[in-house]
């Protein structure tokens, strides 16, 4: 699997429909010579019935079957204001102790995935560790952004 593209997911049953709908997304978009090893990395209580459905769903494309791994109670103290952020949501800070891999693409639960995503594994990254892009509150009003900075106290949305 040395040439796998490594997609990695957090999530809990609360997103499982969304976690199914995105995966989809992205096998529909693949191109044909492109393999996507999925990785999710999921709470205590995930229902096999939605490992089983996604394995499937792989085999369906003729992918590799997925990578569950169980983050247990891991983040379960983590507390947020905003309702839909989830333990699952800080998953993703294990990620360079969990994967084996010398680079992956973490995606939410709810992004619709409308390309091949190779080229985004092609980009050079030499010089830095991590790459994102910006969240949806950077595009807000001014006005809209220094409330919500002051709100979860950081200086500004700028950067």
């Amino acid at each position: 699997m040395n040439n796998s593209l490594h997609v990695v997911y957090g999530a809990d049953n609360g997103y499982k429909f969304q976690l199914i709908t995105s995966v989809i997304s992205l096998l529909e978009n693949a191109e044909k010579d492109t393999i996507y090893q999925l990785v999710v990395l999921i709470s205590e209580d995930f229902e096999q019935k939605t490992k089983d459905t996604i394995n499937k769903i792989l085999s369906e494309y003729n992918m590799p079957k997925c990578m569950f791994i169980n983050m247990g109670e891991k983040y379960k103290s983590a507390n947020s204001e905003i309702k839909h952020i989830t333990n699952a949501t800080y998953y993703r800070l294990d990620l360079m102790n969990i994967l084996n891999s010398d680079i992956c693409l973490y995606l939410d639960c709810d992004v619709i995935v409308q390309k091949d995503l190779k080229e985004l594994f092609s980009l050079d990254m030499e010089n830095y560790y991590i790459a994102g892009v910006k969240a949806p509150i950077f595009y807000s009003n001014e006005q809209q952004n220094a409330q919500q900075a002051k709100r979860i106290m950081v200086p500004k949305f700028d950067s």
